[in-house]
């Protein structure tokens, strides 16, 4: 009888764990961005109106949906053409593109048809009155877009310092909100105003890392 030889499989725990934790605190502080305005709007504001601004938050995030897969297949293709020393760099800037163009074209839609929009999607009657604020959030939307493919592209290269920028940003969105929240459009500004931050932030760390 021939002796089955049987190898041990290590597992790098220490690894798994020093990255897995940064990579998740930054997920869940990035999600909070699209999150967190909601819960804020339901504290400041009253039933009514909270529910009106969770209906702009949902077609508002139809941007978010649209172009949320781009990111997810670029996460595993530059993975793989770090690893093995290919260029990347290219693989990025297209990812970008594809997320800001259709990005673009849906908040000018929003822009200049917001009320077909809000009949589409919330059947119209009360919730017309969004129609003012929907180009507004859609530029929220599209800049969130950019920021998770950007926070896509650090994790990828297992850049986990991506986790300075993100999480002190999301406290800056609640602290402005929590500040300024007179109307819809204060809290939506207060949204796009801490996302332009942030992705000149993480653009310039990416061109200084990387040398661009």
């Amino acid at each position: 009888l021939k002796a089955v030889s049987k190898e041990k499989i290590l597992i790098p725990k220490k690894e798994i764990i020093n990255y897995s934790i940064p990579a998740f605190i930054t997920i869940l502080f990035l999600t909070s961005f699209t999150s967190m305005d909601v819960i804020l709007v339901k504290h400041f504001f009253n039933s009514s109106q909270a529910g009106f601004y969770a209906g702009l938050s949902l077609v508002g995030k139809v941007i978010f949906y649209f172009t949320a897969p781009i990111p997810l297949v670029m996460f595993p293709l530059l993975i793989k053409r770090h690893t093995i020393g290919q260029a990347y760099k290219k693989l990025f800037y297209l990812a970008m593109l594809l997320v800001l163009i259709p990005s673009s074209f849906i908040t000018l839609f929003y822009f200049i048809y917001p009320q077909i929009v809000i009949n589409l999607f919330l059947g119209g009657r009360d919730y017309l009155i969004l129609s003012k604020y929907l180009g507004y959030f859609g530029i929220f939307l599209t800049l969130f877009s950019i920021v998770n493919v950007v926070v896509s592209l650090f994790l990828s290269l297992n850049e986990k310092r991506v986790l300075f920028f993100v999480v002190p940003a999301a406290f800056l969105q609640i602290i402005l909100i929590y500040s300024f929240h007179k109307d819809f459009y204060q809290i939506i500004y207060a949204s796009i105003f801490v996302s332009i931050i942030l992705i000149t932030s993480l653009l310039i760390y990416y061109f200084k890392k990387f040398k661009v």
